[in-house]
């Protein structure tokens, strides 16, 4: 199984946005795009990437996950 999840965009009651939220409640990390679109991603735990720096972040998550 995954050590996080990534999720582009999961729209408000949507099946996607419950997947996450019961990701949530097995502790695994939720990332997604820094947005207003992804506002109720962020408010349900889910943690904001900055596209400016998402490569740097993608290089960080991949050498944590190789630990």
């Amino acid at each position: 199984m995954s050590a996080a999840v990534f999720v582009a965009h999961a729209g408000p009651d949507s099946k996607t946005e419950a997947f996450c939220k019961e990701i949530i409640s097995w502790q695994k990390p939720i990332y997604t795009f820094e947005s207003d679109y992804n506002k109720n991603l962020v408010e349900m735990g889910a943690r904001p990437v900055n596209m400016d720096n998402v490569f740097l972040w993608a290089n960080i998550l991949a050498v944590n996950i190789g630990k």
